[in-house]
């Protein structure tokens, strides 16, 4: 039986060959990747830091735990966001709409992006709103359309204030005891030294000092972000496919069946060798 199977390989030699040329050309090309996925240790090793830029992720918020529990009145800072669908062709009857409710409430535009895209025109407005009116401005602008989300957000700095207020407070005795020393000091060297720290001290209690006033902002007026989006067209994104696209789906294709082929072809060969190897036998039987 053996001599017989090895007669019919001498015999078969050449098929033999190509069997074996075959197999190794397809994996050589099913190892190359032509066009084919990333492997997945490719896509997860080593490509943490692209992907946390690509998503934009950011610090967690940061939590104060000095709330100040003693103080009664408490100071509470807000923020929203309002995204609403304006019915098509009434984009500009909107855009007064909200102008006028700023004006009605005293409150203050900051900021105004109008633009059109494909027929469809989307406003970004950011508004300053008194702490007293901002219920009744959040409550009014669900008016001007269709409310598409709303966020509303509020932060108790009363901490921050008191803690601020307390550095101030403590700049300000510095401050004293550097003049103190500063007129009661003849000698030259020391009296220069003074003077830069005395320069310094005033900088540093500037500074606080503006930080409490614009905190103190942020409480007698709340940021409203608000933006107003025209709906679509029910024919927008309606379009015929062109011809560079149907070219370029014809070649994915052709591509994915030469895949296919080069993938079985090897199995088709070594079935038909086999074959033949096993008739030819059966003739010799």
């Amino acid at each position: 039986m053996f001599d017989k199977i090895g007669s019919m390989m001498k015999k078969h030699w050449f098929l033999l060959v190509l069997a074996a040329a075959v197999l190794i050309l397809s994996a050589v090309v099913n190892d190359s990747g032509y066009g084919g996925p990333m492997p997945y240790a490719e896509l997860s090793a080593g490509k943490s830091d692209a992907a946390s830029a690509r998503l934009g992720m950011v610090s967690p918020p940061v939590y104060y735990d000095d709330f100040a529990p003693e103080v009664q009145e408490r100071q509470i800072e807000r923020d929203a966001y309002v995204s609403l669908e304006i019915k098509r062709g009434r984009f500009d009857n909107a855009q007064q709409q909200l102008k006028e409710l700023i004006q009605a409430t005293d409150s203050l535009l900051l900021y105004e992006n109008v633009n059109a895209y494909a027929d469809t025109s989307y406003g970004s407005y950011n508004v300053k709103v008194k702490a007293e009116r901002y219920s009744f401005f959040l409550t009014q602008i669900r008016e001007i359309g269709k409310v598409l989300s709303l966020t509303d957000n509020g932060r108790d700095v009363t901490g921050q204030m008191v803690n601020l207020q307390e550095q101030i407070d403590q700049a300000k005795q510095e401050l004293a005891r550097l003049k103190s020393l500063l007129k009661e000091t003849k000698e030259e060297k020391t009296r220069v030294e003074l003077q830069q720290q005395l320069s310094q001290q005033e900088q540093y209690l500037n500074d606080l000092q503006k930080q409490l006033e614009n905190q103190g902002d942020r409480i007698e007026y709340f940021t409203v972000g608000v933006n107003l989006q025209e709906a679509h067209s029910s024919y927008q994104g309606v379009e015929f496919i062109n011809f560079s696209e149907l070219i370029r789906k014809l070649v994915i294709s052709f591509n994915a069946l030469l895949r296919w082929l080069f993938g079985v072809l090897p199995w088709a060969v070594l079935a038909l060798i086999v074959w033949l190897i096993v008739r030819a036998v059966k003739r010799r039987a």
